[in-house]
């Protein structure tokens, strides 16, 4: 069986056994013998607007905590949505600042907050809307991601019982969801991943949908190619929209960024690497700061298409460094911050990155000029054997 370029767009509307037929003929490797396959898209048609009145708005999956009690977690109480069904969003940050903990947070309080019937959850100043979650991490092992999770998720701030744990589910082995396609210049297609994804997708029913990182989801693709990234994340926030489920992308930053937040400053578009489509086509932009001067983590929302932005919150670490304690990732301190507190502490973090740069290069002319002296001096000595 052949997989043509139509079926592979429409995987996600194929039928579970289409699909299985689907992906058995990706693991052979056949892509050259014709398909039934999924129908030819129907052309694009223009239509009122009022078309969509009686369609509900795009359900929140993750959303600003302010703090306020609420009787339930609806879409019209969800204030500030950085991730809805269809509207995929991307966590970005230096690697090792511990993204990854941040999102096995999201999914122990997704899933414990189903298990206990609660409208929403809340972790690091985010609401997540409760239900199972995928996880789909390329760098990590399924093993190491599990021990991992279960310390985050038996912090105080989860406790999230044995049984529940069972609900976040990981994809193994971590297979890329689009890849080059050779038969186009530039061209993209989706990889069996894609068609892995929607398969677990359909059974589990999930919340959320944790992609860790972004940049190995496409394989042999530049994550520069514009045009590339538009057409993935147009198919994601299609199929995401289709099964109801939120999607969130961990990624990397540029270094310029790195070099730019480490001082407290602003890493615009930057802060997620690649083509500056990537920041664009994502709904928001959740970017994990790191004070280098104290280790002091701040979580702040760059770009929310669908509600403010500039909000974030502060996050203490829980164990690791000398507490004895195995690291568990992070938990909210203090309370939420309003864009104009979140620019004022990034700018101490910024005053006092400086003066401690000032300082350190103080030190080290004063100390060039002393061991300069002594050497002029040893110089200037009498040679006692003349």
């Amino acid at each position: 069986m052949r997989l043509s370029d139509g079926a592979m767009a429409e995987l996600t509307e194929l039928t579970p056994e289409e699909r299985a037929s689907v992906m058995r003929a990706l693991e052979a490797g056949d892509r050259d013998a014709d398909a039934a396959g999924a129908p030819a898209p129907d052309l694009p048609v223009a239509r009122p607007i009022t078309h969509w009145r009686s369609s509900p708005a795009p359900t929140a999956v993750l959303w600003r905590d302010i703090g306020e009690a609420a009787p339930s977690g609806t879409a019209d109480e969800a204030k500030d949505a950085i991730c809805s069904a269809g509207e995929p969003c991307i966590v970005a940050a230096p690697g090792g600042s511990g993204k990854s903990y941040l999102t096995l947070a999201l999914a122990a309080t997704a899933v414990g907050a189903a298990s206990s019937d609660a409208a929403f959850g809340t972790a690091c100043g985010l609401r997540v809307r409760p239900g199972p979650v995928v996880l789909l991490s390329y760098e990590d092992r399924p093993r190491r991601t599990w021990h991992r999770f279960r310390h985050v998720a038996s912090a105080d701030n989860c406790d999230i019982p044995d049984d529940v744990q069972a609900n976040v589910h990981v994809i193994d082995p971590a297979a890329p969801l689009y890849e080059a396609d050779p038969e186009m210049r530039l061209g993209i297609r989706p990889a069996i991943g894609w068609a892995a994804l929607w398969t677990a997708v359909e059974m589990i029913k999930p919340s959320l949908i944790i992609v860790d990182p972004l940049s190995a989801a496409l394989e042999g693709v530049s994550v520069n190619e514009g045009s590339a990234v538009r057409k993935f994340m147009a198919a994601v926030a299609d199929a995401s929209d289709r099964f109801d489920v939120g999607i969130v992308f961990v990624a990397h930053d540029t270094k310029a960024a790195r070099a730019e937040t480490r001082r407290g400053g602003d890493p615009g578009a930057g802060a997620v690497a690649g083509s500056g489509v990537w920041f664009d086509a994502a709904r928001a932009v959740v970017y994990l700061f790191t004070n280098g001067a104290t280790s002091e983590r701040l979580l702040q929302a760059l770009k929310v298409n669908n509600g403010r932005a500039g909000w974030g919150r502060a996050l203490d670490a829980i164990g690791g460094s000398d507490t004895g304690q195995p690291f568990a990732g992070f938990r909210a301190y203090g309370d939420d911050l309003v864009p104009g507190t979140v620019a004022s502490m990034r700018g101490e973090w910024e005053t006092a990155s400086l003066r401690e740069v000032v300082e350190r290069e103080t030190r080290a002319k004063a100390e060039g000029r002393a061991a300069a002296k002594k050497v002029q001096n040893g110089n200037s000595d009498p040679n006692p054997f003349e």
